[in-house]
C-alpha cells in the first residue's frame, strides 16, 4: 500500500501533481459517498461503516473515474482514518466547527466523520481491531485532517485538509501515527 502504479520518478512533475490532486479528490469523493451510504443503511448493519466504504468504492468504480488499484488504496486509507478516530471523533468534529470554514463541514471526511459518530461507534471498534497494522501512516499516502506524529522523532505534522503525507519536516521520517 502507498505506491502508485508507476514510480514518481517515471512521471513528469505535472503528471505527478495531477495524479496527487486526482487521488485527493478521489479520497474526498469516496468519503462523501460512504457518508451518503451510511445515511441509507441507518442502524441496520453491525458493520455499516465497512459496507458504506465498500458501496462507495463500487459506485466510484462503476463511474470509471478511478482505477481499481486507486480505489482499493483509497478505501484502505479511508478505513484506516476512520478506525483511528474512535476515541477522538466527537472532539474533532466540535473543534472543526470552530476552527474550519463552515462550508467545508458538509463535504468530505468531516461530514463522514460526523455521520460515523452519530451512527456507528461500535462498528469502529471492530474496524479498528482489524486495521491496527494499517494505523501507521506513511509519506505519500492520502489522509484526512488531523495531526500526524512522526514515529522517529515525535515531531507533529498538522494536516488541515485531505492531502498526501509529506516527509517529517524535522527528521525526514516517513512513518507517522495519527492524533486528533
Amino acid at each position: 500500500m502507498g505506491g502508485f502504479p508507476m514510480s514518481e520518478e517515471q512521471r513528469t512533475d505535472q503528471e505527478v501533481q495531477e495524479l496527487r490532486e486526482r487521488l485527493v479528490r478521489g479520497y474526498e469523493e469516496l468519503a462523501e459517498k460512504a457518508r451518503e451510504t451510511l445515511d441509507e443503511l441507518g442502524d441496520q448493519a453491525e458493520d455499516a461503516i465497512e459496507q458504506a466504504v465498500e458501496r462507495a468504492q463500487e459506485w466510484l468504480d462503476k463511474a470509471g473515474k478511478y482505477t481499481r488499484e486507486e480505489l482499493d488504496e483509497l478505501s484502505e486509507f479511508l478505513k484506516r482514518d476512520l478506525a483511528a478516530t474512535e476515541d477522538d471523533l466527537r472532539r474533532l468534529v466540535e473543534r472543526a466547527k470552530t476552527e474550519l470554514h463552515p462550508s467545508r463541514l458538509n463535504a468530505g471526511f468531516l461530514s463522514l466523520a460526523a455521520k460515523v459518530t452519530e451512527k456507528a461507534s461500535g462498528a469502529l471498534e471492530q474496524l479498528a481491531s482489524r486495521l491496527d497494522e494499517a494505523r501507521t501512516y506513511r509519506t505519500g499516502q492520502v489522509t484526512g485532517p488531523g495531526t500526524l506524529v512522526c514515529v522517529n522523532c515525535g515531531e507533529e505534522l498538522r494536516m488541515k485538509d485531505t492531502g498526501h503525507i509529506p516527509p517529517c519536516p524535522k527528521c525526514r521520517g516517513t512513518e507517522f501515527r495519527k492524533r486528533w
